[in-house]
């Protein structure tokens, strides 16, 4: 799964925590803002219902993430 977040992220999966990113301010982006191109990480999905959990770190009044599957997997 490919995601990008301001101002940082816990990723969760079936209650496991798979990554934490810190991105303050934008500091990683030069225009100092949220990038479409981020980070990217396994899914180590079961079969059946699996879930996933973003927990969004704010610093800088303000935050936001997003995330898509790789069509390709």
């Amino acid at each position: 799964m490919e995601y990008s977040y301001s101002n940082g992220a816990v990723i969760y999966l079936n209650g496991r925590p798979l990554a934490f990113a810190m991105n303050p301010g934008g500091l990683r982006n030069s225009l100092g803002v949220m990038s479409h191109v981020g980070d990217a990480v396994y899914l180590p999905l079961r079969q059946g219902l699996n879930q996933i959990v973003f927990a969004v770190i704010e610093c800088t009044g303000g935050w936001a993430f997003s995330a898509r599957l790789d069509p390709r997997s």
